[in-house]
């Protein structure tokens, strides 16, 4: 297979095994959407939602698709990544960034990849019936109420108090905090195991809310209060493609991203 050359159409990009890498993180923002705008208001951010490579195309293994694993509004979810780039294309941007440290890499990380894959894959769960109109109006308020909390009092507060009132805290704003705990609780066992160091830990701890000595209570804090931004800017996680529109941008910096994002 020849080198990529980028930008590269949507369709090349889905097709190629060489591109996406499992256990890259996904980035997608709705430009449409009500909710997806609350959220970027609420979190002050350019992105709205994350998710993990969970399969790539492997046409010896028969898989011919790339799917992220994901949570959204009713509950963990594996979702073929045609629904951002194919299906819903106008209505998406979607980044990826990838952790390159030495020892995620290559064979030597082969396992703690698919580890961190499978710790996400725990929470996959039957949809849930929401139902009544009345739990969906309750639902619709509970995070529009979220956002405004969000966005005036803090994320990390917002989650908090929600967390400690012991309500649901709406999955849309926690879909980063699923992302940055399949991280976190992977590399957290192998730290107790003796196969990794603190040091190695640090390297997976994206949201900047996180400090040494926490106790369980702000470590579940940090975990749910991760954002699509916090993601978006850490230096723990390297910039590799930005789509827009159906071409895929080759990128290395936020910075990139973002003028990316900007130009109409």
């Amino acid at each position: 297979m020849q080198a990529p050359n980028f930008p590269m159409p949507v369709k090349e990009f889905l097709e190629r095994e060489d591109v996406l890498k499992r256990s890259d993180v996904m980035l997608s923002r709705h430009k449409k959407a009500f909710f997806s705008k609350l959220i970027m208001w609420g979190t002050k951010s350019l992105w709205s939602h994350a998710g993990l490579v969970f399969v790539i195309p492997h046409k010896k293994e028969g898989f011919e698709h790339t799917f992220i694993i994901e949570s959204v509004g009713d509950g963990v979810d594996i979702t073929n990544l045609d629904y951002y780039l194919v299906d819903h294309a106008e209505e998406y941007d979607v980044g990826f960034k990838r952790l390159e440290s030495d020892w995620f890499v290559g064979d030597q990380g082969k396992d703690i990849r698919k580890a961190i894959r499978g710790r996400m894959l725990n929470h996959i769960k039957a949809k849930y019936d929401m139902g009544t109109i009345l739990q969906i109006a309750r639902m619709i308020i509970r995070k529009f109420m979220f956002g405004l909390s969000a966005r005036f009092r803090g994320f990390p507060e917002a989650v908090g108090q929600a967390h400690e009132r012991e309500q649901l805290v709406p999955s849309a704003f926690i879909c980063s905090g699923f992302v940055q705990y399949g991280y976190f609780d992977e590399i957290n066992r192998q730290v107790e195991k003796g196969a990794l160091t603190n040091n190695e830990m640090e390297e997976v701890l994206f949201n900047p809310r996180f400090h040494p000595n926490m106790s369980q209570k702000e470590v579940t804090k940090a975990l749910l209060s991760t954002t699509p931004e916090d993601i978006a800017v850490t230096d723990k996680l390297k910039w590799k493609y930005f789509i827009k529109k159906g071409m895929v941008y080759e990128v290395s910096s936020n910075d990139e991203v973002e003028k990316l994002i900007k130009q109409k």
